[in-house]
C-alpha cells in the first residue's frame, strides 16, 4: 500500500485509501485502468504538481542518500 502509483510522483496506493477512492483502488489493483488515469482523475495536473524532484538510492558507501531526479 505505500508503493507509489506511478514511481516518480507523490500519490500512494494508501492514500487512495485515505481518501476512500475504493473504487478508483480497485480498478487499479485489477488493472482496468492505468495509473496515469488514476493521476488525473485526482488531479489534472498531475505531471507537474505531483512530480517528486528528488529520489532517495543507495550510494557508492552503502548508505541511502537523496539526488535530484
Amino acid at each position: 500500500m505505500e508503493i507509489p502509483v506511478l514511481e516518480g510522483y507523490s500519490l500512494h496506493h494508501l492514500d487512495l485509501l485515505a481518501r476512500k477512492d475504493y473504487q478508483l483502488l480497485l480498478d487499479l489493483a485489477a488493472n482496468f485502468i492505468t495509473p496515469g488515469d488514476v493521476l488525473q482523475s485526482i488531479n489534472p495536473n498531475w505531471k507537474t504538481e505531483m512530480f517528486l524532484e528528488h529520489e532517495v538510492f543507495i550510494a557508492e558507501d552503502g548508505l541511502p542518500a537523496i539526488r535530484r531526479r
